[in-house]
């Protein structure tokens, strides 16, 4: 599955209008989404008081003390294992051409973990045929976002990734059989789950028109602050 759990910020999520929902475009099989310190200042005590005397001068056997040593980074958490985490299938976007949902990855175990990079989806469709979801930066667009965030999986936090497809028909206006079943796995590739690929608001499985498309994991509370 490649910064910490606790990552807000501000957000714009492009063409996934969710109110923190996922949308946006493709146009043709093949085709790509379009989607998309306060330093505080403290007065210290004087070096030395306004009349010093010769008996308060510190000996020249005086041993300074050792710095105190502060590190307010977080202690690392390893990368979550599949059987730590369970998988959703959250809110979905408008039906412009586009359908689009969120997969929600939260942990189950009683250990803090973290992920990281791109879940692994693959549609299953009629006569078992298989479609890897390809990765789409442009499925979601936060300011702040720069690389791949890690995401710190604890109590009720949770990473969300969008993962898009079309029904709309590319040249010669045909689609292929709808995907039945998704098969989520992390991205070193071990299954964490094989959801329906049932899309609620359209009341049928997830349309296979321009194969499938997803992002990378983010954190749910910056896509979606009501979860």
């Amino acid at each position: 599955m490649a910064a910490t759990a606790g990552f807000v910020g501000a957000i714009a999520v492009t063409a996934l209008a969710l109110g923190g929902c996922a949308s946006g475009s493709h146009a043709g099989r093949g085709g790509r989404a379009e989607l998309a310190t306060t330093v505080q200042q403290s007065a210290g005590a004087p070096l030395w008081s306004s009349s010093p005397s010769l008996s308060s001068s510190p000996s020249l056997s005086s041993t300074p003390s050792s710095p105190t040593r502060t590190d307010a980074s977080p202690s690392p958490a390893p990368l979550c294992r599949a059987p730590q985490l369970a998988v959703s299938i959250g809110r979905n976007g408008p039906t412009n051409g586009t359908v689009s949902v969120y997969l929600r990855f939260r942990n189950i175990s009683a250990n803090p973990c973290d992920v990281s990079g791109w879940p692994i989806i693959v549609g299953v469709g009629s006569a078992a045929s298989r479609t890897t979801a390809v990765h789409d930066r442009q499925l979601i667009a936060l300011p702040t976002l720069t690389g791949e965030p890690t995401i710190r999986l604890a109590g009720t936090v949770t990473a969300t990734a969008v993962l898009a497809g079309s029904d709309n028909p590319g040249p010669g206006g045909l689609c292929a059989a709808p995907f039945h079943r998704l098969r989520v796995s992390t991205p070193d590739g071990v299954l964490i789950s094989d959801l329906s690929a049932f899309v609620p608001n359209l009341a049928t499985d997830m349309p296979d028109c321009a194969g499938l498309f997803v992002s990378m994991f983010v954190p749910t509370a910056a896509l979606d602050p009501a979860g």
